[in-house]
């Protein structure tokens, strides 16, 4: 009797399975499933701080709108930034930009920007930042938190912004690069005799020629501005007068030819190209990945590694093992800072690690940022302009006695 319940039970069961309930019971835990993950992959808003509502209903999230916004106003991630807290109306917005990720926090108050950034410990570095530049230099300090391992690795590049740094090293370079922009906008207004060229490019070249010359030397003999007034002052009669006369109908500005710009200069223009394609990117190691596939970036890469490791093994080998010679240049500085580390750690010195190949490589997105300010801000704004021209008269007039 109890072997027969026994065969009916197994039967009634093997019903059950093969019956379509179990189907349903099936999809309906896939849908609940799908349902619970992608209500989980939904911007999560911070209580109390403004958001886009629409962006907050989407999976991903604020992506689209930048997306169109970039496309159609041939904007940015910032212009998208600024025009959201404009309609937002406020200045700390979130925005939501990865999914299964806390929102983005975005302060436009200076004020407590800084204080947040100086004064406030338990706010630490956003990887944000970090994530512009991985594919670039995935070993610099920018992707460590302020922990042993940041404190250790910024002594290698602490002292480039000290004020005997700058008036002994950054402060000749920059000269020298700026005596030729001077150069060569004297040639290019001796032409012009009045008609309008822009100065834009000018600047951002002669920032990236200081920049350079500050981070290997002023022997460093790469560079656009020299290039452009060469070009410049190899005008025939003849090409100046079709540069004034396009078409027989004049021009409203001139446009100068520039000069050739060689393999080192190209593969810095390229590898910081690429920081544009990341910036905004809801998946900046995806699209790294993809980046750094590109046959161009292979070759940008591979020339500049090339070169930043020869001037390394130039430095040492001048400066002795960094133990004499006369710092010349921030390579020299970090081949210094090197040897005393290692001295005081009692290891070798490793002079082409990973780190110190991705400190002098990031060197110009760094630097660069003072001069596109003033590209961006003084050019624009002549009052502002002449306001500092007339502050800094006194100098000129105590180092040089003279005001031409």
């Amino acid at each position: 009797m109890a072997i027969s319940n026994l065969v009916h039970m197994r039967q009634y069961i093997d019903f059950q399975l093969s019956s379509p309930s179990i189907v349903f019971i099936v999809l309906t835990t896939i849908a609940v499933s799908f349902l619970w993950l992608y209500r989980l992959a939904l911007p999560n808003p911070i209580p109390g701080i403004p958001y886009d509502e629409s962006s907050a209903q989407r999976l991903l999230g604020d992506v689209p709108n930048m997306v169109s916004h970039i496309s159609k106003r041939d904007g940015t991630f910032i212009t998208y930034i600024m025009e959201l807290m404009k309609t937002l109306d406020a200045p700390l917005i979130q925005v939501f930009i990865r999914p299964f990720s806390k929102p983005l926090l975005i302060l436009a108050d200076f004020r407590e920007a800084h204080d947040i950034l100086i004064h406030r410990k338990e706010f630490d570095r956003s990887p944000s930042l970090g994530d512009l530049v991985k594919g670039l230099a995935p070993d610099h300090h920018i992707h460590l938190k302020t922990n042993t391992a940041w404190k250790t690795q910024r002594r290698l590049v602490q002292d480039l912004m000290t004020p005997s740094f700058l008036h002994n090293v950054a402060g000749p370079a920059i000269h020298q690069h700026a005596s030729v922009l001077i150069d060569l906008w004297r040639a290019k207004s001796t032409i012009a005799d009045g008609i309008p060229f822009a100065a834009n490019d000018d600047i951002n070249h002669v920032a990236l020629d200081a920049v350079m010359a500050f981070a290997f030397g002023e022997d460093f003999n790469h560079g656009m501005t020299r290039p452009n007034l060469d070009a410049v002052e190899r005008l025939d009669k003849n090409a100046v007068e079709t540069l004034k006369n396009k078409d027989n109908g004049g021009v409203e500005s001139i446009e100068f030819p520039k000069g050739e710009v060689d393999e080192v200069i190209q593969a810095t223009l390229d590898l910081t190209d690429t920081v544009g394609e990341v910036q905004g990117n809801p998946f900046p190691m995806l699209t790294w990945a993809w980046v750094m596939r590109k046959s161009k970036v292979k070759k940008a890469v591979e020339i500049k590694e090339n070169y930043i490791i020869s001037e390394l093994s130039d430095s040492v080998e001048r400066l002795g093992g960094g133990k004499k010679g006369v710092v010349k240049s921030a390579v020299d500085h970090l081949v210094v800072r090197e040897t005393g580390l290692a001295e005081k750690d009692r290891r070798a010195p490793n002079y082409i690690s990973r780190v110190m190949i991705d400190e002098v490589r990031c060197s110009y997105t760094t630097f660069i940022l003072p001069f596109a300010w003033i590209d961006t801000w003084y050019l624009p704004h002549r009052s502002s302009a002449l306001y500092l021209r007339a502050t800094k008269q006194p100098v000129r007039l105590s180092v040089g006695g003279s005001s031409s």
